[in-house]
């Protein structure tokens, strides 16, 4: 396209700068905004993430069973309350490949920005021996989903090996907070 010689340098920066700050905040239909948010509701951002983990071995009558406490952040830009979370942590043994899976749904006040805690706990327990260097190494991987979502809105939050920090879940719970601090 060739342009008239009338325009200058510096008039046709201008006349672009207007064009797009028109394009942007004054022309745009309402029809098209809710087509944006739609967009970056979708969008494969990170909706959710981990900003502190707690891994320790959880006591029941049972046995021990890997578990982990996850403090998790609303990194959307939407209020999540309504949205169901779908979490998986799945705990595998190193050393046999065993493999056991803990599933959580939660319903969570979870507006832009919010913290909220959340524990995984496998369901098949191990007997462990005295010698604690005899323990299984495990590897904690968690993942979630957020909403209605396939395979493609699965967001990887933590993967980590199983700690001997806590003996309790109240111990665990309470080093999760004193490393994420209350808020």
């Amino acid at each position: 396209m060739k342009l008239p010689k009338v325009f200058k340098t510096k008039q046709l920066i201008l006349i672009v700068i207007a064009l797009i700050s028109w394009q942007i905040f004054g022309a745009c239909p309402t029809s098209a905004v809710n087509d944006r948010e739609r967009v970056l509701a979708h969008a494969p951002m990170q909706k959710i993430s981990a900003v502190g983990y707690v891994t320790w071995w959880s006591h029941d009558a049972v046995g021990y069973h890997p578990a982990i406490w996850l403090k998790i952040e609303n990194n959307s830009r939407l209020d999540l309350s309504k949205s169901i979370i779908r979490l998986q942590g799945r705990f595998t043994d190193l050393h046999s490949g065993y493999v056991t899976v803990a599933r959580k749904e939660v319903h969570l006040d979870f507006m832009p920005h919010q913290r909220n805690c959340v524990m995984l706990r496998a369901p098949s327990s191990f007997e462990l021996p005295i010698d604690e260097n005899a323990w299984p190494t495990i590897e904690c991987k968690v993942m979630c989903r957020v909403g209605d979502v396939g395979d493609e809105g699965t967001q990887d939050l933590v993967v980590a090996h199983l700690d001997q920090i806590a003996m309790t879940d109240e111990e665990s719970l309470a080093h999760l907070i004193k490393q994420t601090g209350i808020r």
